[in-house]
């Protein structure tokens, strides 16, 4: 599939929005499954780094939202309410903006079809939502090198 990816500045272009958010989709018109990544550093590191990595992973059929620098809360745990607005503002404006910045307008996220991924202690965020707030919609979840001298 070809990529659009969209960018937004929660400040500034994203009202509602708690962080800054990142997506990538695919352009054609489909129903594709939504997949959330937090980088390293508890989502603090800028995902435009992972941005090859991201696209390829859309190019397979996944949207993916990766938002970023969730505050400056020390402790995975403290985050939860943050990641929750994240999960509702995607399921409430995402497809919409993806939709404007180029992809299909019959192109539709699978919200209920949800997959956790993450890169370093961005795995601490997943696995504290997941042990406080339950499993949402996700349907599996990816730990790439879950590091940081705690396991997840």
């Amino acid at each position: 599939h070809s990529v659009v990816h969209v960018r937004y500045n929660s400040t500034v272009y994203a009202p509602g929005l708690p962080v800054h958010l990142s997506a990538w989709a695919p352009a054609e018109s489909g129903i594709y499954p939504i997949v959330y990544f937090f980088s390293g550093f508890q989502a603090t590191t800028p995902v435009e780094i992972y941005g090859d990595v991201i696209a390829r992973i859309a190019s397979h059929g996944y949207v993916v939202a990766a938002p970023w620098n969730l505050t400056t809360k020390v402790y995975p745990e403290q985050k939860i309410d943050e990641m929750q607005q994240v999960f509702d503002w995607t399921y409430d404006n995402l497809d919409a903006l993806l939709i404007e910045a180029g992809a299909a307008s019959d192109m539709v996220t699978d919200y209920d079809t949800a997959f956790a991924m993450s890169h370093s202690s961005g795995a601490h965020l997943i696995c504290s939502y997941l042990q406080l707030q339950g499993c949402y919609n996700f349907k599996g979840m990816t730990l790439t090198s879950p590091v940081d001298g705690v396991d997840p």
